[in-house]
């Protein structure tokens, strides 16, 4: 099967568009004709695997930026210019003869599986985010994916300039980015100020921020998979941003903060992550900065920003997140059963396998916002769970 598979390079990309990385990556390593086959055509084959799998990541992270995740051409390809279109344009007589670069002799650089997991993961990572602010009733525009990997990409910039050049550039960051941008901000510090509570801070959001591993610390923050101590979370505080004189006082003792080496504190706001001494613009700093620069008044929208989501003012309505806005998949927990509330005609068989807190928005406010739509089935299973939940109360 495995060979017959193989047989076309076009066919053995579209049956593995629907694998895990993981799962081209060990048929790549146990199978010396889908080897050959892959190395054959390895720039190909990558670019196509990753416009399936995150179509507007390919286009944001471009993989020119990052060489840490390109390897040597396995086909041994060369950056010499394809020549088949230029040898066929005449050439006057008095025309110099070309001269070849030392560097075009060189085995050209392509994106590795490395890369792809990257993309792959960032996709994921950029969908819960969004997926758990909208659990929490904060929805954000259809848009805003791609914007956040526009913003995952400026914190992967180590310097102010270069961040500052790739904000500047009105093709690459559109008015509706910027705009997505700051609604994203306000909708984070909603989520992490509750009304009443508090805390009034915008500390916690400044430090997932300023983070130097870009969205990935908020992720596990949101996800629960860290910082559900407070210690956690004081100890990338106090990555992030320290006094100078609290800094200078723990180097002298050579003694731990909080658990944190004092060569660490502070380290993460500052340019090159702690090389330089400049403060490292964080992405919320920038889009204000940049919205000056345009002469854009953003603040006037930030109480629509406020509101968006939550009314429907045209119909004086309440609006409730969408299946697809809550929907969380994730491959370390166990599938959902196919039984019961959690298949495909159920309450939860439509939002991942990731559970639902007790506080979050549920399926069943979804399906109960389009009634009208709903099957039979759906509707009993809406009315069977309303009781479930009567009984339980």
């Amino acid at each position: 099967l495995l060979e017959s598979l193989c047989s076309n390079w076009w066919l053995m990309i579209e049956v593995t568009k629907h694998l895990s990385v993981e799962d081209i990556v060990k048929l790549y390593s146990v199978s010396r004709t889908f080897h050959n086959l892959v190395n054959s055509r390895f720039q190909s084959a990558i670019a196509a695997w990753a416009q399936h799998k995150s179509p507007s990541g390919w286009n944001v992270f471009y993989w020119k930026c990052y060489s840490k995740y390109t390897i040597l051409d396995p086909e041994g390809k060369t950056w010499e210019k394809d020549s088949s279109l230029i040898a066929s344009i005449p050439r006057p007589p008095w025309a110099r003869p070309e001269k070849t670069k030392a560097t075009q002799c060189e085995v050209r650089r392509v994106p590795g599986f490395k890369y792809l997991s990257m993309l792959v993961e960032r996709e994921t990572r950029t969908r819960d985010i969004l997926a758990c602010l909208a659990r929490a009733g904060h929805r954000l525009p259809r848009t805003m994916h791609i914007t956040l990997k526009k913003m995952w990409m400026l914190m992967d910039m180590a310097t102010n300039a270069l961040r500052r050049a790739f904000i500047h550039n009105t093709e690459l960051w559109t008015e509706r980015d910027l705009y997505n941008a700051q609604m994203f901000y306000v909708k984070l510090q909603m989520r992490f100020n509750e009304p009443i509570f508090g805390p009034g801070s915008r500390a916690l959001v400044d430090t997932f921020l300023g983070a130097r591993q870009g969205f990935t610390p908020l992720w596990q923050l949101l996800r629960r998979k860290k910082y559900t101590q407070p210690e956690e979370v004081i100890q990338q505080r106090l990555r992030y941003f320290v006094k100078p004189d609290v800094i200078q006082h723990y180097l002298v003792l050579g003694e731990a903060f909080f658990g944190v080496h004092p060569s660490d504190l502070g380290e993460e706001h500052r340019e090159g992550w702690g090389a330089g001494y400049l403060h490292l613009m964080r992405p919320d700093e920038l889009v204000v900065e940049e919205c000056v620069r345009r002469q854009l008044d953003m603040k006037r929208h930030l109480i629509h920003m406020v509101f968006w989501g939550h009314v429907d003012w045209r119909r004086r309505r309440n609006l409730v997140p969408t299946e697809e806005e809550m929907y969380m998949s994730d491959d370390e927990m166990p599938p959902l059963p196919k039984s019961g509330k959690y298949s495909h005609t159920g309450i939860y068989g439509r939002c991942g396998n990731v559970p639902f807190d007790y506080d979050n928005w549920q399926p069943k406010h979804a399906m109960k916002a389009r009634w009208a739509t709903l099957t039979r089935e759906e509707k009993l299973a809406v009315v069977q769970d309303d009781n479930d939940e009567e009984l339980r109360a």
